[in-house]
């Protein structure tokens, strides 16, 4: 509630700054009749933009305080920033030892973000140290060095995220031409929204903490659920090694691994609301007891949507148990309405199970495995990324394998 009255106060200095805008846009106009009433034309149009762009701007900034994904929340206030400002590009850099790295981006490449550095130690952090404003840096500043290495930059507004003694982020915003530069009233506005989104980027970095904790124990009651059975241990970590080298290969991107390897991790927590000797019981199950284990995805669901960060990975861990052909659970989806991380959580789950002893069996050769597995092309699984594991797995192992050939998809007509 606190953070919703900060905003709404902040909200009304927006007059204010659109007043000296218009200041600023009026100085020295030329006292020819015509010329001012072509002049006042122009300002109130541009006022009139001005306007419309900080009308929304309270509201998007208390709805940074929903936002519980960390990365989303840095990616917001940097498209947020970008949009308010007019701004080809925008960042957001936090701390990181001796240096600021890239947080958020909207608009940047690749290689900015990942190759953007600011020292700590630099002349524009002692400045924002000092000042707390934020500043203007135009073509021929040496400080626009760092932000043109990957990107045609040339001119800079650079707003200090501060904490009580220190400045532990930087928000940016650039453009590409050289002019008309921004006014004072717009490092006004950059200033304004500078405050929220400090206040937004470092609970940020207290939610990254508190994901980690939460990780952590989820990891620890997943391996403690598959020590109640020594055909078990060590199982998730198995399946989540095997399914990012198939996300590798397949080039997901980092994030997307990210939230494979989480859900890979977490995908069978869900099991520890069925009683031990259902979910180890050497017998067939009975039909009660199998609709016990069905419903695990669903109740994986109940337990981890509360934590925001592992939103993307739900889906994955849902639906993990579905099939190709329409015969999986909970849902029965059927062919690409299953998420790709899910299958690929399935494909390495069988594997796992076939390659592994059971106390009704030994376990089966990797050769085997993948023979019984090819047989479940276009049943069980997708072909082409069938196809795709299968190459994963022969070029792991220390000798060529002989794949079957490949099988038509009984999907398409």
């Amino acid at each position: 509630m606190e953070d919703l009255n900060l905003y709404v106060t902040l909200g009304g200095t927006l007059a204010g700054l659109i007043v000296g805008w218009l200041l600023s846009r009026m100085g020295g106009r030329s006292a020819d009749p015509e010329a001012l009433k072509e002049q006042l034309f122009k300002v109130r149009s541009e006022l009139e933009e001005q306007l419309r762009r900080s009308e929304g701007l309270p509201g998007m900034l208390v709805g940074l305080s929903s936002i519980q994904d960390a990365d989303k929340l840095y990616d917001n206030v940097t498209r947020m920033a970008r949009e308010y400002l007019s701004a080809d590009y925008a960042g957001l850099l936090l701390k990181r030892d001796s240096e600021y790295v890239i947080a958020g981006a909207d608009g940047l490449s690749a290689e900015s973000r990942e190759n953007l550095r600011l020292p700590a130690k630099s002349g524009l952090v002692t400045y924002l140290l000092e000042t707390g404003r934020p500043v203007r840096i135009g073509k021929g500043d040496r400080q626009l060095a760092v932000f043109r290495k990957h990107e045609p930059i040339n001119e800079v507004m650079v707003a200090p995220l501060r904490n009580a003694s220190d400045v532990f982020g930087v928000v940016f915003v650039a453009r590409q031409s050289a002019g008309p530069f921004w006014t004072g009233s717009d490092i006004n506005l950059l200033a304004f929204m500078a405050i929220p989104f400090s206040l937004a980027a470092h609970s940020g970095g207290t939610f990254v903490e508190s994901q980690r904790t939460s990780l952590e124990a989820l990891t620890f009651i997943a391996a403690q659920i598959e020590e109640r059975d020594p055909y078990f241990r060590g199982k998730s970590s198995r399946v989540t090694e095997l399914c990012l080298k198939v996300g590798q290969e397949l080039r997901m991107s980092e994030r997307d691994l990210e939230s494979l390897r989480l859900a890979a991790l977490l995908h069978d927590i869900g099991t520890l609301t069925v009683p031990a000797e259902v979910i180890y019981k050497d017998g067939k199950l009975t039909e009660e007891e199998m609709a016990l284990v069905k419903e695990h995805p669903k109740k994986a669901l109940d337990l981890l949507q509360p934590l925001g960060f592992l939103e993307r990975s739900l889906p994955m861990i849902l639906y993990h148990h579905e099939r190709y052909d329409g015969a999986g659970y909970p849902f029965a989806l059927k062919g690409s309405s299953i998420p790709v991380g899910a299958q690929l959580i399935g494909m390495c789950e069988v594997f796992d199970a076939l390659t592994r002893r059971r106390p009704h069996r030994e376990a089966f050769s990797t050769e085997k495995a993948v023979e019984v597995m090819n047989d479940m092309s276009g049943k069980h699984f997708d072909p082409k990324l069938l196809r795709l594991f299968l190459n994963v797995i022969e070029r792991q192992g220390k000798t060529p394998l002989k794949l079957p050939a490949r099988r038509a998809d009984p999907t398409r007509t």
